[in-house]
């Protein structure tokens, strides 16, 4: 409530508590596991420096919030790129008493992004190896998840569960023995969707078990075949105990597992698509599991020796401390952020260490060794001149494009091609330009130009001091990748004997996907059809229809056309040719009628004014000649009109020019009338003067 008085707006100071009373329970009562009620980062920095005691209730619940957030924020922007940066900031947190956060946070990660599996199990291994009960949580929990899965048939996340399963194997923070218990316990009583979970699994982790079992997952011709029931839980437990049975128990049960593949495969009672997947893993096997490494190189963090490796059975009873997750009052709270704060410096006091060292040393550099460090790696620079790069991305994209069976494999294939060092900018070709003035030159085999302004070459000029006005200057443009794309799919398509809808298919893709593919192809019309003199027909054929494909799917902006002017003067053969098949093409792909409306577009009109020529007569009439010629006269309707109406305009611009010069000849003519009227009085009067002079003499005589 608000009173005004002597013209001032003055708060009620009772409103006010209230406000601030309902302010403090619902940001500290509301508080849950789920974080309650959003309190932006500021203001609760400001409230935990407001908060004197450090050890009560609000101020615990503020710092468990600040730490579930901050895990989770680490775990979801982890890949295999920032791993090694994330880890030391996941270990600036407290992992002993968030450990429960933590592993939430991965499951469900690895839940909604099963494809970073093994990014996920790298962090867990480093982070195991420093407190192994973060590991052994995780694993508890992983297990009863796939439990719940296996036992609801939710195939969608025992497939997950499986995989990250299989990841922690592959890092050794699971034993194998884990790994071979699930794939007994999936192919007892085999069904379409255990079996395919069982392949899965051997899948993603078959390469660790390869090198931890090698007898069982190598064929075993001219050897005699081994007998290895199934092993129970209590036999399992006796033979562990027998460590020289341990290996011969292990090749044993993996050489089962497979036999167990090979026996479901020809029994045949399951579905053919899964007999597809047993026979691909058998492929996959005789490959020896390559391109399905256990441990990509860049996850590869933790050294053999270092990883401690947990064994959990999956009929234990296991229990997943599931009030870890929750927020609990702790009595000792000050002594346990001292004592992490003493293992965070063991931890992180090493690089702390170094960077400081380092820090000082820089400082403590001389000018002299920080010119000759300069000197150094400028030397150190390596500039390729070769067109490395540009040879092996061509490669890689031609290949690619042939390869594939569809346009959507090719495309999908095009787009993950990973660009190495180097090849972000290529070095497309170069162009000719000389005397300062503004000019085009081609370059390639698809005859890109290069426009240079007046300013740019005086610039280079500058900068290039030898050259002269007489010589041409050299000038070195730079691409992205994308364009060279956009090039060698043209190319592919014009090598082809016929005209493949694949390429057109593809390019329309590429130009639905990104804006940028779009003005790439643009520029590709207009470079090519500036240099389309110099292909062959056939060449010249296929990149017309590709080019008409485009338009037809409005792929490709419609103004492209403003480049082409169909005039006597500006075209050659070679352009003619090009004109005719791409517009018979648009009237197969569109038909004359709606071909028509797109050409006679109000809003389109400044763009085809170069087809449609108006500006002179006989422009005029050789593009509807052309257009008549090509069996497509209905579109030159407008211009027909056009071409009968232009006497009719000429004469209307003509008659106010006509009337302007009549008003301004009538004064000079009047004056003209006038001088004319004496002189012709004038010689009127000398004429007969002289016929009066005959007269006398003429009585004289």
């Amino acid at each position: 409530m608000r009173s005004r008085s002597e013209g001032k707006v003055t708060e009620d100071p009772k409103s006010q508590k209230v406000e601030e009373g309902n302010l403090k329970n619902m940001t500290m009562a509301n508080l849950g596991r789920s974080g309650g009620v959003y309190i932006p980062p500021f203001k609760l920095a400001r409230m935990m420096k407001e908060i004197q005691d450090k050890s009560s209730v609000e101020y615990q619940r503020m710092t468990w919030d600040a730490l579930r957030k901050s895990i989770n924020g680490l775990v979801n922007k982890v890949n295999a790129m920032n791993v090694k940066n994330i880890i030391p900031e996941l270990f600036a947190e407290n992992l002993i008493r968030g450990r429960g956060l933590f592993c939430r946070s991965c499951m469900k990660s690895q839940m909604a992004s099963p494809g970073f599996t093994d990014v996920f199990a790298a962090l867990v291994a480093v982070v195991n190896t420093k407190f192994p009960e973060v590991g052994d949580l995780l694993l508890r929990r992983i297990i009863l998840q796939l439990q719940r899965a296996y036992k609801r048939n939710d195939k969608p996340q025992l497939l997950a569960v499986v995989k990250f399963i299989a990841h922690l194997v592959n890092q050794q923070v699971v034993h194998e023995l884990i790994a071979l218990e699930l794939l007994t316990i999936l192919l007892e009583n085999p069904t379409d969707d255990s079996v395919e979970v069982a392949v899965g699994f051997v899948t993603e982790c078959g390469s660790m078990l390869q090198d931890l079992c090698p007898r069982g997952l190598h064929d075993l011709e001219g050897q005699v075949q081994i007998l290895v029931p199934l092993f129970s839980a209590l036999l399992s437990q006796i033979v562990e105990l027998m460590l020289g049975w341990s290996v011969w128990k292990r090749g044993g049960e993996c050489y089962c597992i497979f036999e167990r593949f090979r026996g479901i495969l020809h029994e045949g009672e399951i579905d053919k698509r899964v007999q597809f997947l047993i026979e691909g893993l058998f492929a996959i096997r005789k490959a020896k599991f390559q391109g399905y490494p256990a441990v990509r190189p860049e996850l590869d963090l933790v050294e053999q020796e270092d990883q401690l490796t947990h064994e959990v059975s999956l009929s234990d009873q296991i229990d997943s401390e599931i009030a870890l997750d929750i927020f609990k009052l702790d009595p000792q709270f000050l002594e346990n952020e001292k004592r992490y704060e003493e293992l965070k410096k063991t931890l992180l006091g090493e690089e702390s260490e170094d960077e400081a060292d380092s820090d000082a040393a820089s400082d403590d550099d001389d000018d002299e060794d920080e010119e000759t460090d300069e000197d150094d790696e400028e030397t150190m620079k390596i500039k390729d001149e070769t067109e490395t790069n540009l040879v092996n991305l061509r490669r890689t994209i031609y290949l690619t494009i042939m390869s594939s069976v569809d346009f959507e494999e090719a495309g999908h294939k095009l787009l993950k091609i990973k660009l190495e060092p180097g090849q972000e900018d290529l070095f497309q070709g170069v162009g000719l330009v000389g005397k300062g003035l503004e000019s085009a030159a081609p370059f390639g085999n698809c005859g890109l130009l290069f426009f240079m302004t007046k300013e740019n070459v005086k610039r280079l000029n500058a900068l290039s001091g030898h050259l002269t006005d007489e010589m041409p200057l050299l000038v070195q443009s730079k691409f992205i990748a994308v364009m060279e794309l956009c090039i060698m799919l043209l190319e592919c398509c014009s090598q082809e004997r016929t005209y493949l809808r694949y390429y057109g298919l593809l390019g329309q893709r590429f130009c639905m996907i990104n804006k940028v593919h779009q003005e790439n192809f643009e520029k590709c019309f207009v470079q090519q059809y500036s240099m389309i003199h110099r292909l062959e027909t056939n060449k010249l054929r296929n990149v017309a229809k590709f080019f008409a494909h485009l338009l037809g799917t409005d792929a490709l902006p419609w103004h492209v056309l403003s480049y082409i002017r169909l005039t006597e003067e500006d075209t050659t053969s070679s352009s003619r040719i090009f004109i005719k098949i791409l517009f018979q093409e648009l009237s197969e792909h569109l038909g004359i009628r709606l071909l028509n409306e797109r050409l006679n577009d109000p809003a389109m009109q400044d763009s085809f004014e170069s087809i449609f020529p108006k500006d002179n007569p006989k422009n005029t009439r050789f593009a509807i000649n052309f257009f008549t010629s090509i069996g497509l006269g209905g579109i030159t309707e407008n211009l027909r009109e056009y071409l009968k109406n232009m006497p009719r305009l000429i004469m209307q611009q003509q008659k106010p020019v006509s009337e302007s010069d009549d008003e301004s000849g009538s004064s000079g003519s009047s004056d003209s009338d006038a001088s004319s009227s004496e002189s012709e009085s004038g010689s009127s009067s000398s004429e007969e003067k002289v016929s009066d002079d005959r007269r006398k003499k003429r009585k004289r005589k």
